[in-house]
């Protein structure tokens, strides 16, 4: 085409603004063939460098990744083609070793016992006491209940415990 006709089609485009005029422009001389609209701000230097950042990157990553992103088809009982190596490590426990070395460890250790005799005295002692004070305490307790009912039958007639040689009750709560 001429420079008359795109004389006029600059001119059909006037009152546009510049970016949309260029990009009319751009169409036009690509004779039919028409470019994505973000192919054309890829003319702008800000998206070129953002381009250029992205492209490099995804390059970047496909450098490093791992190529082991291969899927195997082995059947069981075969050998592999390769040395295959997984990604996971995990434990496997074998159960026989572990209890054959949990036995010998506690046979190599020799059963000892300290005795004391005079532990066994002291906590037979401690028993005895605590039986003992328990009877003592529960028979001061019938006996004080039994003078709180005779204190409610004969109001005036007041024994005295010191002279009787009992020892005044007193309850374990307070």
């Amino acid at each position: 085409m001429d420079e008359s006709s795109e004389k006029r089609r600059s001119s059909s485009l006037r009152g546009i603004p510049a970016r949309i005029r260029e990009e009319a422009l751009a169409r036009w001389k690509t004779k039919g063939r028409h470019l994505p609209s973000w192919m054309l701000s890829l003319k702008e230097p800000k998206w070129q460098r953002w381009a250029l950042i992205v492209v490099t990157a995804f390059f970047s990553a496909f450098l490093m990744a791992p190529t082991s992103l291969r899927v195997y088809h082995l059947v069981t009982g075969e050998p592999a083609p390769e040395t295959i190596i997984s990604p996971i490590t995990f434990q496997v426990i074998d159960e026989a070793a572990t209890n054959k070395n949990r036995d010998e460890a506690l046979k190599s250790v020799l059963p000892v016992y300290d005795y004391d005799d005079e532990m066994v005295r002291d906590v037979q002692a401690r028993i005895i006491s605590a039986f003992t004070f328990m009877q003592e305490y529960l028979a001061r307790e019938e006996k004080y209940r039994e003078r709180e009912k005779n204190k409610t039958r004969q109001v005036t007639s007041v024994p005295n415990d010191k002279a009787a040689g009992i020892k005044p009750f007193r309850p374990l709560d307070e």
